[in-house]
């Protein structure tokens, strides 16, 4: 696994009030900055979802690496019974009694830890889904200051900032919209204003957003979660999303540039 683009330079690893660990701005970050480049530390590819898969790149990692994969925090129930009745068949092939209960122990524990911080690489994660360490430290919040997508082209998670960002501040993400459909983004209400304020906003975050280089849904669902917390209509929604496409379309120079994405820098 790598980290890149001197993300140590922009953010790190503290204690919250209330929530364990989180990722703070260590210096004034501007909106747009990429603040987070990493490989996978483990990663499932498309339709693989044999625990055996998983265990096979646990073995694999230096001891540095599990001490950080081992360090993340986990849901100890989100592994399944089907999930652990698995693990079981496949275990007890070669261990017995109080060997067998602690290799049944630990392998739960490194699911757990996957499942809980695992997030979707591309659309329907069409890339597989992965693990993330560093990106892994940040919080929740319905107002975030940063986006996260996967890029393909590099084959790493990248983290930009989506507002300008304090030195001291916390950095945050949107869980609900990396994990929602768009048209279950859709149903949200409220209100934002038809003016010429807001289309610009639009037409910002849609060029922000290809700049990461999403395309098709994803850049659909990145800009609905971007603009949620401003917005309170599905028609406002749309109707403002359609725009900013309409626009970064004409000054990209055609409508390719939005269904072949943009190259991050």
């Amino acid at each position: 696994m790598e980290c890149e683009v001197g993300q140590r330079d922009y953010v790190r690893i503290m204690p919250t009030d209330g929530k364990g660990l989180g990722l703070f701005a260590t210096q004034h970050i501007t909106k747009g900055t990429r603040i987070i480049e990493e490989q996978p530390l483990v990663m499932l590819p498309p339709n693989e979802a044999h625990s055996r898969f998983l265990w096979e790149q646990f073995s694999k990692m230096s001891e540095a690496q599990l001490k950080e994969y081992c360090s993340l925090s986990f849901c100890e129930n989100i592994v399944t019974s089907e999930q652990k009745r698995m693990i079981y068949i496949r275990l007890s092939r070669t261990h017995r009694g109080r060997e067998l209960e602690c290799a049944m122990a630990e392998e739960i524990k490194m699911q757990s830890i996957f499942h809980t911080n695992c997030v979707a690489m591309g659309t329907n994660s069409q890339f597989g889904i992965g693990v993330f360490p560093f990106y892994s430290r940040i919080n929740h919040s319905c107002t975030p200051n940063v986006h996260n997508s996967y890029n393909p082209t590099l084959q790493r998670e990248v983290v930009h900032a989506t507002a300008d960002i304090s030195t001291g501040e916390e950095i945050l993400t949107s869980y609900t919209a990396n994990a929602r459909g768009v048209d279950e983004l859709l149903d949200f209400t409220g209100s934002i204003p038809r003016n010429a304020t807001a289309l610009a906003l639009a037409i910002e975050n849609i060029s922000l957003l290809v700049k990461e280089g999403l395309q098709g849904m994803d850049l659909a669902v990145g800009y609905a979660s971007k603009i949620l917390p401003l917005s309170s209509s599905a028609y406002h929604l749309i109707s403002y999303r359609d725009c900013a496409i309409e626009d970064e379309q004409r000054s990209s120079g055609g409508s390719n540039a939005i269904s072949q994405g943009g190259k991050s820098e």
